[in-house]
């Protein structure tokens, strides 16, 4: 859930960015949103279909499911912190 809020704090930071003409720090928001994103989406969808198989057969083994591999949370996680990182220097350029 995070990570679909970070996307919005994204858009902010892009909008900031465009508007105050730093286009560098504008093609990396939006980089970084797309990356975080599609991340996100694929985790979603890895998370879902475990949920699923867990639905649909109750005596599934645990060890068989498949789960989000470590580097797409750590690089989503980055990504989350990043997005307000970002948002903090468009609104620090603001001023």
């Amino acid at each position: 859930m995070l990570a679909k809020i970070s996307v919005l704090v994204y858009l902010l930071a892009g909008i900031m960015f465009f508007t105050n003409g730093q286009m560098a720090l504008f093609w990396l928001s939006v980089a970084l949103l797309l990356i975080t994103a599609g991340l996100s989406l694929a985790m979603s969808c890895i998370s879902g279909s475990t949920q699923l198989k867990k639905y649909q057969e109750p005596a599934v083994d645990e060890s068989k499911l498949q789960y989000s591999p470590l580097w797409m949370v750590l690089v989503t996680s980055a990504g989350v912190i990043a997005s307000f990182v970002l948002l903090a220097v468009g609104i620090l350029g603001k001023m």
